[in-house]
């Protein structure tokens, strides 16, 4: 009987935590990202971002650059998407004109926090 009862209240607890989990996090994805140089040699990350809700979302866009053998810049940035659309975002990064001028390879990437 006792385990039984468990069973049940272990599924309750997850009741609620089920009926959230489409507002969590709300329903932005980035779809996909890319990356550009500057003729300054700065760096421009492009993000498309998806809204799957039927309303509009508000989030914060997170973008790095890794230059290899060199610093980790980030950037963050607050973006509203509209209900069942998609945007473009622009994130421009500073490199130092050292790292720039001397043919720097790097990683990006693009995430909602």
């Amino acid at each position: 009987m006792k385990a039984k009862r468990r069973t049940i209240v272990k599924s309750m607890g997850t009741l609620p935590i089920a009926a959230l989990a489409g507002c969590l996090g709300g329903g932005l994805e980035v779809e996909s990202v890319t990356s550009r140089d500057t003729v300054a040699g700065n760096v421009i990350v492009t993000a498309r971002v998806t809204n799957d809700s039927s309303s509009p979302e508000s989030g914060t866009l997170l973008a790095e650059v890794d230059v290899q053998n060199g610093e980790m810049y980030t950037h963050r940035k607050d973006i509203t998407v509209d209900g069942d659309g998609s945007e473009t975002f622009e994130i421009k990064f500073d490199i130092p004109m050292g790292d720039s001028l001397s043919g720097f390879q790097y990683d990006y990437d693009a995430k909602i926090e």
